[in-house]
């Protein structure tokens, strides 16, 4: 987390001059991502791509798709894992730089083939929904600085294993984006929060701005 936070201020500081660009932060983009986590004792790997469209300066639909493993439960086998996340929300501009957020979000996770013995394992479904706010600031031409504070509920479906649970936890995301064009950029982004199968989160991502809102 410390080299993370450590790339952030490097970003900030090397900002390339006489970069032209949007004053706000752009809303219709496709981003692919590499997200490393750890929960415990456990330890996942996954990819995401997700896809945003900006509408009438003001609202935003969203959706993402992750797929990876996570290392831990067994000491011979990597646990498989995807899901999804759908968002809707409105950014409404709060300076020339800088627009405030509020998003709702729904999300479903499948964990495939936990391990409970020797020869038997189990599935486990995580769902729920999530509201959020936060903000995105371009702190100067080609840097953005963006953080988003969320609370989400859902439940663990054992899927018979043991009694379905559940679930309240609270996320914060705090990261920067640099824009090496008016399309091209690439950010991180540190999550941490308290959820017993992701836990504490770093993503690197590749992100291109098709510009300006479709409506």
């Amino acid at each position: 987390m410390r080299t993370i936070s450590k790339t952030l201020l490097v970003a900030a500081a090397v900002a390339i001059p006489g970069v032209t660009l949007a004053d706000n932060p752009a809303w219709t983009y496709g981003e692919l991502g590499y997200v490393r986590a750890d929960a415990g004792n456990d330890s996942t790997d996954a990819f995401h791509v997700e896809l945003s469209m900006g509408i009438a300066d003001m609202f935003h639909i969203q959706g993402q798709f992750t797929d990876g493993d996570v290392r831990g439960f067994s000491a011979t086998e990597d646990v498989d894992f995807d899901g999804y996340e759908v968002v809707f929300g409105v950014h409404p501009s709060i300076g020339a730089n800088t627009d405030a957020v509020a998003s709702f979000k729904f999300f479903d996770y499948s964990y495939n083939d936990l391990p409970s013995g020797p020869t038997t394992s189990y599935d486990v479904d995580a769902d729920g929904m999530g509201f959020g706010v936060g903000l995105r600031h371009m702190l100067v031409p080609n840097v953005e600085l963006n953080t988003m504070a969320w609370w989400n509920e859902g439940e663990h479906d054992f899927n018979g294993f043991q009694q379905d649970e559940d679930f309240t936890d609270i996320e914060l995301e705090f990261g920067g984006r640099y824009l090496f064009t008016d399309n091209f950029s690439a950010g991180v982004r540190v999550v941490t929060n308290d959820a017993v199968l992701f836990g504490d989160s770093a993503t690197i991502d590749v992100r291109y701005q098709f510009g300006q809102d479709f409506f």
